[in-house]
This record gives structure tokens, C-alpha cells and sequence, in this order.
């Protein structure tokens, strides 16, 4: 997204191709009335918040953004679909091949084989909406993990 700003009424369709575990797992479609539990486990919940807001938080999450109708019409446009190369390399890798197709008919692209690894600092998210507690999160994931949409690039 900084890279190239999006405005969500410019997007036609966004294919998402990922591994059936995460298909089985958040692939289910969220509503206004979903909870934000609902809405946290919903890829296309999260890809057009994520689109629509320039960012995935725990704000992204609340009643408030759940219920905002301009998400939900941008979530109906995506489509996800397996891919069984992906699911046999699953859990190995946490692969994801994103399309965004503009009305004007330009195609971004992205793929991301290491997903997991891709997360800012999970410590902090879990923190954050508070799933487990900070004495908990020490072995979660290093602090120094950036994601591929970000300005900042992995430290090694």
C-alpha cells in the first residue's frame, strides 16, 4: 500500500491462493454482525479492512470497524482459493499469492512463501488484543520481524 495507494472503489477483484488450512480455518465470509473473533479469523474480512484503512490492528477489529458496510462490499469481491502445492508445503511454509485487479484492468501481485514469519512482532498484536496474557508471550516470535508491506525491512 505505500508502495503503490489503493483506493478501494478502483478495485474490481482480488484473488487470494493460498494452502487449505488457512482456507478451512479463516476462509469464512464476516458480516456487520459479525464479532470481531469472527472478523479477526475472516481473510477477506481482513485483507479489505487491511485495504481500506492502511492497516491490520486490533483497531481494525472493534464493533465499530466490523459493522462498516464499505468492508463488507469490498470483502464480497475477494476469492480465495486453494492451491494443493501450497497445502502439501504447508506447515513447512505459510504460503500466499495475492491478485488485486483494478477496473482500469491493472494487476498487482504479491506472493509470500514464509506468512508466518512476515508478521511485525507477534508479542505485541497478542498483547494487544489481549488473547494471552504478556507474562505468556515470551516465546513468541522475535521483536525485530517486519512485514513485506511496511517501509522497514527485516533485520537479520
Amino acid at each position: 500500500l505505500k508502495e503503490r495507494p489503493i483506493k478501494p472503489d478502483d478495485i474490481e477483484a482480488i484473488d487470494i491462493v493460498t494452502y487449505k488450512h488457512a482456507i478451512a480455518r479463516t476462509g469464512k465470509s464476516a458480516t456487520p454482525e459479525s464479532s470481531y473473533i469472527d472478523a479477526h479469523f475472516s481473510i477477506s474480512y481482513c485483507v479489505a479492512v487491511a485495504l481500506i484503512d492502511g492497516a491490520l490492528t486490533p483497531r481494525q477489529i472493534w464493533k465499530e470497524r466490523v459493522r462498516d458496510p464499505r468492508i463488507h462490499a469490498l470483502a464480497a469481491r475477494i476469492k480465495l482459493t486453494e492451491d494443493p502445492e501450497m497445502s502439501r508445503a504447508y506447515p513447512k511454509v505459510w504460503p500466499v499469492d495475492m491478485t488485486i485487479r483494478l477496473k482500469n484492468g491493472e494487476r498487482l501481485h504479491r506472493r509470500v512463501d514464509a506468512a508466518l514469519e512476515e508478521f511485525t512482532d507477534l508479542r505485541e498484536y497478542f498483547r494487544h488484543v489481549r488473547v494471552i496474557p504478556p507474562s505468556k508471550t515470551t516465546g513468541i516470535a522475535p521483536a525485530d520481524r517486519r512485514t513485506p508491506w511496511s517501509s522497514h525491512s527485516s533485520r537479520t
